[in-house]
């Protein structure tokens, strides 16, 4: 059984810090244009659709050590 937590703080308009068990990062950005510092994969822009599930992610992934799938981690 895995116990996992997620909270996203509201800083100011637009900036929000995010905690979890796995660690925390910063939020930049309005509805449709995200962008995401300091998680375990590096930095992570998300451009998308409001109200769509359509979204783009580009990303400067850091390789996990120990990893195989590319940096990007499923679960």
């Amino acid at each position: 059984m895995v116990i996992s937590f997620r909270k996203r703080l509201k800083i100011a308009p637009g900036l929000y810090l995010n905690v979890s068990s796995g660690g925390t990062s910063w939020s930049v950005g309005a509805p449709g244009a995200t962008l995401n510092f300091g998680g375990r994969r590096g930095a992570r822009a998300t451009v998308g659709i409001t109200g769509w599930t359509l979204s783009l992610i580009l990303c400067n992934c850091q390789r996990i050590k120990g990893d195989r799938s590319g940096g990007h981690r499923t679960r």
